[in-house]
């Protein structure tokens, strides 16, 4: 997570061009893969096999679930906080920004960019520093890790007494 945010959001906040944009886009998405494949592998070992349509669907529903609302809270703060912002030059965040990222047209949506970028780079470094993050794959069982008392027993327990 951290290089994806280095390489695509810090890169395409900074560079003003497309050839800046296109490497930092290809450098970006080269580590999405690895990311997405170490996570799915984690939640295929905890989760037992008969639970994991259940917790994968709602996983996937509260990760989407930002996909609609997400550009209309980036889109509204460019286009009416961060675009004249930087265009006035009275306040001391558009002079410290606009080395840059310019004044012009586009300066608030790249600062924007950055600033996400910056932010995921703080929260892939969080997980390394929260202990239940980082050592997750190591703190939680695996679901094949749970003991079987009798493997020739194919019933299942009645968890309803009959009364």
């Amino acid at each position: 997570m951290i290089f994806t945010a280095v390489f695509t959001n810090l890169l395409l906040g900074l560079g003003s061009t497309t050839a800046i944009w296109i490497p930092a886009m290809f450098l970006g998405g080269l580590f999405i893969p690895f990311i997405n494949g170490s996570n799915q592998a984690i939640w295929q070992a905890k989760v037992p096999p008969d639970l994991q349509g259940r917790v994968f669907s709602s996983r996937r529903l509260i990760a989407w679930l930002t996909n609609p609302i997400s550009p209309i809270i980036g889109g509204t703060t460019a286009d009416y906080l961060l675009e004249p912002m930087m265009k006035s030059q009275s306040n001391g965040f558009a002079r410290l920004m606009e080395p840059a990222f310019g004044s012009g047209p586009g300066s608030g949506m790249a600062v924007l960019i950055f600033l996400c970028g910056f932010g995921g780079i703080l929260a892939g470094l969080s997980g390394y520093f929260v202990r239940w993050v980082r050592d997750a794959e190591d703190i939680l069982p695996d679901h094949d890790a749970t003991p079987v008392t009798n493997p020739d027993d194919q019933t299942k327990p009645d968890l309803i007494p009959n009364n």
